[in-house]
């Protein structure tokens, strides 16, 4: 079932066998996964159905470092939480991407690269897309030529998309939910403390609250944060009514290592021929599944010459008030339960701009692949993961949200390596691009200057990623390989934050494998504990019956 703290009484209690703290992306993931098994869920939701300003005010923290535009545009608390926005480009990690790379001063992830793969399928079959591999030569019946760029330097892989009705997990998890006798999600529940036992060794309570002052305390056997990177940070961070630097803080790693990807737009193309354009790098159909082109540099390239990954993108731009561009702009409507229908003005530019929605609808259905509009604009787009950086960290301000919580202060920071990574992409992406005359370009000569110039044209792209970082000991982490925070016994994080290192792809794909491989686990652990629920609870706590 589906409730709203806001409309009941004024103070509740709850039990259950999973607490799951968050209805975003991986909370919802987690919940369909829980679905059916017969454990009862309590799932604490920040928002509502829809995104509300007063609560999306919450996220309101002091960027002390570089400009973050993520902390807040990228976020958002309401039922689906960032898919009811995201993209849902799904690219998984490389083998290299979780191997201990020295040179960029990555531990290792505490799990080898085939642990995901089974994982990986899963979220595929989640999502609807074909369950084809991402490398161009697995299939002869791609209809690409692909980009013949020099496979030494680069590796062609081409991310999944899974169609807008099936972006949101609001929409692919909510009615199973409102459904469910054993899952309840509560709206407006901002969790606002974990209590732990008095040793520190387990969760013994979950409390949250409403703007308004109405409050639920949750007590389950197992507890899991699924609330996004910062605020999964933010929460270990503000618990510390046993643990005085909060939970998870016996290292020193918790809020360290904070990243995100570098991106920027590193050249303006103008192709010679836009029809073989389309067929390198436009967007095609398996399946009903879009698939679009990257182009990584390739593992040899980032071993012999101590690189970070990095990967580019050919976009296409329309104008605002294109047919195209309206269209675009209902399907996310859409896909964030908004009303898709254009406006008067809306209708006008798709009316206008019929031939050529008919020549890209006609592509589409006969030729299975995306044509580029006649307006359309292109630019190489090269993002670049950070370098692990104990100096870029996520720590609580002095000042407090509307909830009483100490907000955050976010000192994002970056290395030298980020820079020179990109520089050396754009090199070779553009002498390969001269050696295949494939047309003319305006290079970004920023990124080539020396000094900081550069970083005017860098933004973050919404991945965020690490300051819980998992490992295989406690003292080289936050959390272990099975996403328990080290030293508390029923305690997990479903959060990117968990990333020891940013790799080459949208984490959420990773997030997710991650979070159906916890789902396995959890109801492992509690097939073989049948108990009923029984913990001891500090003497500060406000503990409800259990009878």
């Amino acid at each position: 079932m589906i409730t709203d703290l806001v409309r009941g009484d004024h103070r509740q209690t709850r039990t259950a066998d999973i607490c799951v703290i968050g209805a975003g992306t991986a909370g919802l993931t987690l919940v369909r996964e829980l679905l059916g098994s017969g454990h009862t869920v309590v799932v604490l939701e920040s928002g509502g159905i829809t995104v509300e300003e007063e609560t999306q005010r919450l996220y309101d923290c002091t960027v002390a470092g570089l400009p973050h535009r993520g902390y807040l545009q990228g976020r958002f608390r309401t039922l689906g939480g960032t898919s009811t926005r995201w993209g849902g480009q799904l690219l998984p990690l490389t083998a290299l991407d979780i191997e201990h790379r020295d040179w960029i001063g990555a531990i290792a992830w505490p799990l080898t690269y085939a642990d995901l793969q089974g994982y990986y399928q899963r979220v595929e079959h989640l999502f609807g897309v074909d369950g084809y591999p991402y490398e161009p030569g697995a299939l002869n019946r791609w209809p690409i030529h692909g980009t013949d760029f020099d496979a030494n330097q680069f590796t062609a892989r081409y991310a999944k998309w899974p169609p807008f009705v099936r972006r949101n997990l609001a929409r692919l998890v909510g009615k199973d939910c409102a459904e469910s006798h054993s899952v309840e999600v509560v709206l407006h529940a901002n969790v606002t403390e974990i209590s732990l036992s008095d040793d520190g060794t387990r969760v013994v309570l979950v409390k949250a609250r409403t703007l308004d002052g109405a409050a639920i305390d949750v007590q389950a056997k197992q507890v899991v944060v699924a609330t996004g990177t910062l605020e999964t940070i933010r929460l270990l961070l503000a618990s510390r009514g046993v643990v005085p630097g909060g939970i998870g803080s016996h290292s020193g790693h918790l809020g360290k290592n904070f990243q995100d990807h570098l991106s920027i737009r590193a050249a303006e193309l103008f192709p010679r021929s836009i029809r073989n354009f389309e067929h390198r790098f436009a967007p095609f159909f398996i399946d009903g599944t879009m698939r679009t082109a990257r182009l990584e540099l390739s593992a040899n390239m980032q071993r012999d010459r101590r690189l970070l990954s990095c990967f580019g993108q050919v976009l296409f731009e329309t104008p605002d008030d294109s047919g195209f561009a309206e269209l675009r702009e209902g399907l996310r409507r859409f896909q964030a339960r908004r009303n898709p229908w254009p406006s008067v003005k809306g209708w006008t530019n798709i009316l206008r701009d019929i031939p050529n929605m008919c020549r890209l609808g006609a592509v589409r259905f006969l030729k299975q692949r995306v044509a580029y509009p006649d307006d359309a604009r292109f630019h190489l787009q090269v993002d670049v993961e950070q370098c692990p950086n104990s100096e870029s960290t996520v720590s609580l301000g002095h000042d407090r949200d509307a909830l009483g919580m100490p907000m955050l202060t976010l000192n994002w920071r970056i290395k030298h390596l980020e820079k020179q990574t990109m520089q050396e992409y754009v090199r070779l992406f553009r002498h390969e691009w001269e050696r295949l005359d494939l047309g003319d370009a305006r290079w970004n000569q920023k990124l080539f200057e020396e000094g900081d110039r550069w970083l005017e044209d860098v933004i973050d792209v919404y991945h965020q990623t690490g300051g819980t970082t998992m490992s295989e000991y406690p003292s080289e982490g936050v959390a272990d390989p099975q996403l328990r925070v080290h030293g508390v016994a029923n305690l997990f994080l479903a959060s990117c934050s968990v990333f020891p290192s940013a790799g080459s792809a949208n984490p959420t794909f990773t997030l997710l494998a991650l979070t159906v491989r916890l789902a396995d686990h959890l109801r492992a652990l509690l097939a073989a504990d049948a108990s009923p629920l029984h913990v001891n609870v500090p003497q500060d706590c406000e503990c409800p019956s259990t009878a």
